[in-house]
């Protein structure tokens, strides 16, 4: 399985990430103050000799059988004791500068987006030994807090891109553009409204400044979780408008951080890849990058050191590192990184915290990382939200992205990282009808890249600038100043465009990441709450032109009507009301919905084991009501109580097809569970019997669309990609 957005670093290859970016993290601050007035602690200076003598033994001692140190008893002992240069005018100086360090860290006000306007930029990564672009943030964000008020933008749906054919038409293409694509989307960690769409092949591609997040196992900050809602596609009716199916119903993810975060940082996700070692295709980067055996080791040499190092002067236990402490044996390179040069970075070292993964994460925080000022972050950086997802002023549009702050005009609106497709024929979708492979349609993707109508290349932005529609002073669809952006390439911040910019496309189809990025540049002023537009150029309109002219309803086309239509968020904002539509009121029917199919949340578990589920018994349907319950029935409160909450968090294939048989209550229901097709199959499943819950929770149930039966498969729905104007189009790059 493959997975994830990557970050945009025109110098060194993308990290791909895998499935633990939503496992929970204890809430520890992984932030520590350098130095603490409470662990400047001596010990009297009267103390015999001869008791300094023993405890030197003991050190001995300890110093033969306990090398690596794990003790956190044993640390704040180390860090009580005086080193041998240290005097205590200097520990008692030391003590009230570390006091007041505290006392103005803990009055520090929290800034807010009002004091400071943008808080999430874009820039030069804080990680030591790597060029390329991290996510900052200039505000205190605290445990448990959103990132971003209205999340990250959209996700866009990828069918069945992972399928390959030695077969089909597009077969080089397609295996050009998952060489590296494949490590910038999500097969796995999608909410089930999304797996559901298609039959084992769907992917999501999650653009948004997430996208552009680093790797860091140890200092990792955000947890992502599914907006709500998660799928909107009420936006637009199918019968009635020319857009439907032309833009993602999906939602994207909203980042919570999962410590406190400090003004400055750089925020950090998990991709997974934990250890050093090529884990799989395209890992390689982790045997270059700081993993926490690599902060376990530096550790453990610290504290064997400083336990060595310690000596009896003056009837008195302190430390005395001799200068060649830490230069004797075999170590990583990387390791070597994190030790410290002298006795100076050792005290700093002492002070910063009360246990081992203190330490770790101070080494993590001071010797892995550059630090950022906010002040530089503002100076040096670009903001990532200038403008967030809303509802679009165009009717067909669906949503765009609307103005958070008040721009000026020629400023950078949003950093656009992107990502090429050497050859647009890689998103045309074929499937095997009647023996031979068919063309079927466009991937939507198509209808958020650049082009140009003379060239194969595809640009495919990393950030929110997939929300900005069209406007152009041909059409002013957007009133008589017609759009208020435009896309330029990108200015200094991004070193490899203009070398990028000179490639030919076979030389551009041999590199690993993305290159190349525009900018989004106000054309005049844009006040707080305005849509933001750019003109997607004359071919793209002809093109959508075209399209309504020659649109038919999905009432011609398909079996549903417009009278029976119910999408799934109206089915899911009213349960209640559409649950009656969906209830069979007999234990024994199904209903089938020719758009819709209702989930339940479900988990195997020891149940599922009973003897009735292990063999078959073909006359189960004249069994009475109460037999039926009796034999093949659980409660299921515990499996749906409280599950609208946790949905945004849930895990791949938690919802497994349902039917709704009987109404309990005013919200409780009797349900049969059916098999999940990403999952084992169940006895039940195997032997026909019926898999019931009752008491079972509105709460557990979800309205999803039919696979197949979304909007974007729909037959003529609109696909063409956004148009790069010819006057900054290199020649280079179209056919010849």
């Amino acid at each position: 399985k493959s997975m994830s957005t990557r970050r945009t670093t025109p110098e060194r290859p993308f990290l791909p990430q895998t499935e633990s970016y939503t496992s929970d993290n204890k809430d520890d601050s992984y932030e520590k103050e350098e130095k603490q007035a409470s662990i400047s602690r001596r010990p009297n200076k009267g103390r015999p000799a001869l008791i300094g003598l023993l405890l030197l033994v003991v050190v001995a001692y300890f110093s033969v059988s306990h090398m690596q140190m794990t003790s956190d008893s044993k640390l704040q002992q180390v860090k009580s004791l005086r080193w041998n240069d240290e005097s205590e005018e200097d520990s008692h100086d030391q003590h009230e500068s570390d006091s007041e360090d505290d006392q103005s860290i803990t009055t520090k006000p929290e800034s807010s987006l009002h004091d400071s306007q943008c808080t999430i930029w874009l820039g030069a990564s804080a990680l030591k030994g790597h060029p390329g672009m991290g996510v900052f943030t200039t505000r205190d964000i605290s445990s448990g807090s959103a990132v971003m008020p209205k999340g990250d933008g959209i996700a866009i749906p990828l069918f069945n891109v992972h399928a390959s054919s030695k077969s089909a038409p597009n077969k080089e293409a397609k295996s050009a553009m998952l060489k590296m694509w494949m490590y910038y989307i999500w097969s796995v960690n999608k909410p089930d409204h999304i797996t559901y769409e298609e039959y084992g092949g769907m992917s999501s591609y999650f653009p948004g400044y997430a996208s552009l997040t680093n790797h860091h196992c140890t200092l990792k900050s955000l947890r992502q979780r599914y907006l709500e809602p998660f799928y909107d596609d009420s936006l637009v009716n199918r019968f009635e408008d020319p857009g439907a199916g032309a833009f993602s119903y999906d939602a994207g993810r909203d980042n919570i951080v999962n410590r406190d975060v400090k003004a400055g940082e750089e925020l950090f996700l998990n991709y997974g890849y934990c250890k050093h070692g090529k884990q799989h295709k395209g890992t390689e980067w982790a045997d270059k990058t700081f993993m926490p055996q690599d902060f376990k080791e530096a550790t453990n040499i610290i504290f064997g050191a400083l336990w060595k190092s310690l000596k009896v002067k003056d009837g008195e236990l302190v430390v005395d590192l001799a200068s060649d402490t830490f230069e004797s044996g075999e170590i990583s390179d990387l390791v070597a990184q994190l030790l410290p040069k002298n006795t100076e970075e050792l005290k700093e070292m002492r002070l910063a915290g009360d246990t081992i993964d203190d330490l770790q994460n101070y080494l993590a925080q001071y010797k892995g990382l550059n630090h950022r000022e906010p002040e530089w972050i503002r100076e040096l950086g670009l903001c990532l939200e200038n403008f967030v997802l809303g509802k679009s002023t165009l009717k067909q549009a669906g949503n765009g992205g609307i103005a958070q702050f008040h721009l000026s005009e020629g400023e950078i609106i949003a950093p656009v990282p992107l990502l090429q497709i050497i050859d647009k024929e890689a998103l045309t979708i074929y499937r095997k009808l009647e023996g031979e492979y068919k063309a079927v349609g466009k991937q939507l993707l198509l209808n958020y890249c650049w082009g140009h109508s003379e060239s194969s290349l595809l640009l495919c932005p990393q950030t929110n600038a997939v929300l900005l529609n069209h406007c152009s002073t041909r059409t002013k669809e957007c009133g008589p100043k017609g759009p208020n952006a435009q896309i330029r390439w990108a200015s200094e911040w991004h070193t490899s465009t203009k070398a990028w910019l000179k490639m030919s496309l076979d030389d551009m189809a041999k590199e690993a990441t993305g290159g190349l990025a525009f900018d989004i540049v106000a054309l005049r002023d844009i006040e707080a709450g305005e849509e933001i537009f750019i003109d997607y150029g004359e071919d793209w309109e002809k093109a959508w032109q075209s399209h309504v002219d020659n649109w038919q309803p999905a009432e011609a086309k398909t079996s549903l009507n417009k009278d029976s239509w119910i999408s799934a968020k109206e089915a899911n904002d009213d349960k209640e009301t559409a649950l009656k539509q969906f209830t069979t009121n007999d234990l024994r029917r199904v209903f089938e919905h020719p758009y819709l199919f209702t989930g339940c949340h479900y988990s195997v578990s020891e149940q599922d084991e009973k003897e009735a589920y292990h063999k078959e018994d073909k006359e189960w349907r004249k069994l009475s009501d109460e037999l039926l319950i009796e034999t093949y029935a659980d409660d299921g409160e515990s499996l749906s109580k409280g599950y609208a909450e946790r949905y945004q968090f849930h895990k791949d294939h938690s919802i497994w097809p349902c039917q709704i048989l009987k109404k309990e209550s005013d919200d409780t229901y009797t349900v049969r569970i059916l098999q999940n097709e990403y999952e084992d199959e169940q006895n039940w499943d195997a032997n026909r019997a019926p898999r019931l819950l009752t008491n079972y929770s509105q709460e557990g149930i979800r309205f999803i669309v039919n696979p197949y039966k979304s909007d974007q498969h729909l037959e003529g729905v609109f696909r063409y990609p956004l148009g790069i104007p010819d006057e900054i189009f290199p020649e280079q790059w179209k056919k010849t």
